[in-house]
């Protein structure tokens, strides 16, 4: 079984003009996941809860090294929907290293754009 990535992150509560934004005017966050310089491959989403910090686990393949990004868009419930230009961070991981890697630092300053 390969490494687990932990990762957590807070919703926003502006949207990007800076007016609030209600969690449940928040559908989902959209994960994306893969190596620098490779695809990013959607792993998943994660609905908006009660504020507070959210959290995304996902298990690597076997064998994973290397930088890795991932990617983090909030999406709304407007029809259609509208998405925040998203965040990435970047994390290592070390050929062979065992165990589970620290998630990668929360996310900030989502944007949605409304207009």
């Amino acid at each position: 079984m390969g490494r687990t990535v932990n990762i957590s992150f807070s919703l926003p509560v502006t949207r990007a003009d800076g007016t609030d934004l209600a969690i449940d005017e928040i559908d989902h966050v959209e994960v994306g996941l893969g190596p620098i310089g490779g695809p990013l491959e959607s792993i998943g989403s994660v609905p908006a809860q009660n504020g507070g910090v959210q959290l995304f686990a996902h298990v690597l393949p076997d064998g994973a090294a290397g930088l890795y990004e991932v990617l983090l868009t909030v999406v709304d419930k407007q029809v259609p929907p509208r998405l925040s230009a998203g965040v990435s961070t970047t994390f290592p991981i070390e050929a062979g290293e065992p165990g589970v890697l620290a998630a990668p630092g929360d996310v900030t300053d989502v944007d949605i754009d409304v207009d």
